[in-house]
């Protein structure tokens, strides 16, 4: 059994996931969120926000005058090992030079301190990434399109949607050999993400296709495609030749496969699929709706945006 010597040593010496992996969004409804059961920090808290905290952040320059803030952190992964906990730094700071709102930021709560309390000064926002990779320049180019999609939220801030499509879409056009999968996957799924938002749906489709093609299992990158494909499966004939609409359609219904047989267990997918295919009463539904119903049958009655992450 390890003394507490031991057990600090331990700690200090064991490396939280992000440090290897690129984590940047929250965990869903269904995936564990373990630091809403640590009674610790519940009174660091607000109600009805259950993965916010208020979190001490010591600037590095209080021997100048400059004040240390309390700011909120935004938890999206906890390390059980080193007790620590990454999170969104979901405010801007008034006095700090670094690190800005939306950078990920890592902190950690020790029994007697009077608050939560961040790791990783000065600059605090690099221990919450993966500490090395083979691409370092890619690595950066591809932090600095996350920062730019947070900032977009989910397009209700556009200039950080359109900064992402900038930042990332000459990135992913000459990805370097030694980007990982997981860096690759990620500036695939962000720009078509990003991309989505501003309605570039036929590119955004081009690159949920190319995060599929690296990671499959990926729920959130065929869902994203599915949701696209919707899109361009409800285009009429102003818009498409007929040939081109039967070819989106059946794109989706090839897409709509995959999810049914692969992910049609999951809570939020069948969610999703009930509201497409659920049609409308029959007085609400349009002559040109009762003339397209085999069509509507198949690609359904509603298009979508996938958001998830």
């Amino acid at each position: 059994m390890l003394g507490a010597s031991d057990a600090l040593a331990a700690q200090s010496a064991a490396t939280p996931p992000w440090r290897t992996h690129l984590i940047w969004w929250q965990p869903t409804a269904d995936e564990p969120h373990p630091w809403r059961e640590d009674p610790r920090l519940a009174r660091f808290g607000e109600q009805g926000y259950p993965d916010d905290f208020q979190v001490l952040f010591r600037n590095p320059d209080s021997a100048q005058g400059k004040q240390h803030e309390i700011m909120w952190v935004r938890v999206i992964a906890a390390d059980s090992v080193t007790g620590l906990r990454l999170g969104i730094l979901i405010n801007q700071p008034d006095f700090m030079r670094s690190p800005s709102e939306g950078d990920n930021v890592v902190f950690r709560f020790v029994d007697g301190d009077p608050l939560p309390t961040a790791v990783g000064a000065p600059g605090y926002r690099d221990v919450g990434w993966p500490a090395s990779s083979a691409a370092p320049e890619f690595l950066a180019v591809l932090r600095e399109g996350i920062l730019a999609y947070r900032a977009g939220n989910n397009g209700h801030n556009m200039p950080g949607i359109e900064k992402c499509i900038t930042v990332l879409t000459p990135a992913m056009r000459t990805v370097p050999a030694g980007a990982s999968a997981e860096e690759r996957f990620n500036g695939h799924f962000v720009l078509g993400r990003c991309l989505a938002e501003k309605y570039v749906t036929e590119r955004a489709i081009e690159q949920f296709r190319a995060a599929i093609a690296i990671d499959p299992n990926d729920v959130n990158a065929q869902m994203a495609l599915l949701a696209e494909l919707s899109i361009m499966s409800h285009k009429g004939p102003k818009d498409l030749s007929a040939d081109e609409q039967k070819r989106w359609e059946d794109a989706f219904v090839e897409q709509l496969q995959v999810i049914r047989t692969r992910f049609g267990s999951r809570p939020r997918v069948q969610q999703m699929l009930s509201l497409i295919f659920t049609p409308p009463e029959e007085k609400d539904m349009t002559p040109q709706m009762k003339a397209e119903l085999p069509k509507l049958q198949r690609v359904g009655y509603a298009i979508f945006r996938w958001k998830q992450r």
